[in-house]
C-alpha cells in the first residue's frame, strides 16, 4: 500500500479532520504518514506560477514598472518614393509617435522582464531609437531594385535571455546604457508589413551610483 501511494500522481486532501477519519476507519499511521509525504513532495516539484503578469517589465528599486506596448508604423512618404525613383533603393522606418515615451525609468541599468507565453522571446532585443521632428526611430528597412530581399537595420543592444521562471525571462544588458530612448522590439516585425508591437522605455540616468562605482 505504501508503494502505491508513494508512486501515484494523485493528490490526498489530508486536512486534520481527514486524518482524523482516515484514523477511525482503522488507516495505520505508516500509511497516512506516506500520504502526508508524498503530498509534500508533489507540492514541491510543482512550478511555481509567474509573479509577473503577461508583458515586459522593468524593475528599478524594487518597484516593479509595466511597459505599455505601442504600434510601430512604417514611415516613407514622397520623398522616400522620389528617391527610390532616382536610386533604384528604397528604405522605409518603423516609428512611433511621440519624442519620448510615457514610461521614464530613473536608472541606465534596469533590471527587465519579459513574461509573453506563446511568443518566441529569442528574437525579441533592445533598439537605441532615434529621435525625430515629433517620433522614435525603432529600425529601418532597406530594399533596392536590383536586388532580393529586405536589410533591417537597428541601433541594437547585445542581449541575452535568462529564464528565472517558468516561461519569464530577465533581459541581461552588457552594461549600463546611455540615458535616451529606448524600446524591446521583435526583429523579424520590422520588415513584415502592418503594425509592429513594440514596449518603449526612457532611461534619465537619475539614480544614485555608489562611489565604488564612481572610482573604477
Amino acid at each position: 500500500m505504501i508503494s502505491i501511494i508513494k508512486n501515484t500522481p494523485s493528490r490526498f486532501r489530508l486536512a486534520p479532520d481527514d486524518i482524523l477519519a482516515l484514523r477511525q476507519e482503522g488507516v495505520s499511521d505508516p500509511v497516512i504518514q506516506a500520504m502526508v509525504e508524498g503530498r509534500q513532495a508533489r507540492k514541491a516539484e510543482a512550478p511555481e506560477p509567474p509573479s509577473y503578469p503577461v508583458g515586459v517589465h522593468a524593475l528599478v528599486d524594487d518597484e516593479l514598472t509595466t511597459l505599455t506596448p505601442i504600434n510601430a508604423e512604417i514611415k516613407g512618404g514622397f520623398l522616400s518614393g522620389l528617391k527610390a525613383s532616382f536610386t533604384g533603393r528604397i528604405k522605409r522606418r518603423r516609428e512611433v509617435n511621440g519624442k519620448t515615451s510615457d514610461t521614464h525609468l530613473e536608472t541606465t541599468s534596469p533590471e527587465l522582464f519579459v513574461y509573453l507565453p506563446g511568443r518566441d522571446v529569442t528574437r525579441l532585443t533592445i533598439v537605441q531609437c532615434k529621435v525625430k521632428d515629433n517620433s522614435r526611430e525603432v529600425g529601418a528597412m532597406k530594399s533596392s531594385f536590383w536586388s532580393m530581399g529586405t536589410k533591417t537595420e537597428a541601433d541594437e543592444i547585445p542581449i541575452s535571455l535568462d529564464e528565472v521562471q517558468p516561461s519569464v525571462f530577465k533581459v541581461v544588458l552588457p552594461g549600463r546604457l546611455e540615458p535616451g530612448e529606448y524600446a524591446v522590439v521583435d526583429l523579424s516585425t520590422i520588415a513584415s508589413p502592418g503594425l509592429a508591437e513594440v514596449w518603449d522605455f526612457t532611461l534619465t540616468g537619475q539614480e544614485q551610483i555608489s562611489g565604488a562605482e564612481l572610482s573604477r
